[in-house]
């Protein structure tokens, strides 16, 4: 079974994936063309086996190539802290500055980020620019560590 044609996927108070931890990674292998991924108060839904499943390597065909926005909401307290390395990997993974895209033999076979909202956190990628939009979440400080050390690896590039 395929969706082709499904660009975005909101899943919001849901408890199916209680069940089957892996069905969202399934349910993804369908979307091929998906390009907008909101996933709120969702029992089971997201985990580290999703970030790592979302994780781009060179050489891996991608899950969903086209995905560049990406909302996480309502996760469960618990299973956040176990979110954070999985999470921080998954965001570097599908993230470039303009200079790292140009100076690449060959594009990279996934989107680059251009929105990224975790919990009460928001972070935008616009080329070489990145903004804290807002953060009110100490849990996942995840979000200040990622822009700290983006904006310092960018001023070392140039």
């Amino acid at each position: 079974m395929r969706s082709p044609h499904i660009t975005r996927l909101e899943l919001s108070y849901l408890d199916i994936f209680e069940q089957n931890p892996d069905g969202l990674i399934i349910m993804l292998r369908t979307m091929m063309n998906l390009t907008h991924l909101e996933i709120g108060n969702t029992v089971g839904c997201w985990s580290p086996a999703t970030c790592r499943a979302l994780t781009y390597e060179d050489g891996v065909p991608p899950l969903v190539p086209l995905l560049h926005h990406l909302i996480i909401t309502e996760l469960e307290y618990d299973a956040s802290r176990d979110l954070v390395e999985p999470l921080d990997t998954l965001i570097n993974s599908r993230y470039w500055t303009d200079a790292q895209l140009a100076s690449r033999a060959f594009p990279p076979a996934v989107a680059r980020w251009t929105q990224i909202r975790i919990e009460n956190s928001v972070i935008h990628f616009t080329g070489e620019k990145m903004e804290r939009r807002t953060y009110r979440n100490p849990l996942l400080q995840l979000c200040d560590v990622f822009l700290k050390a983006r904006r310092a690896k960018d001023v070392c590039e140039k």
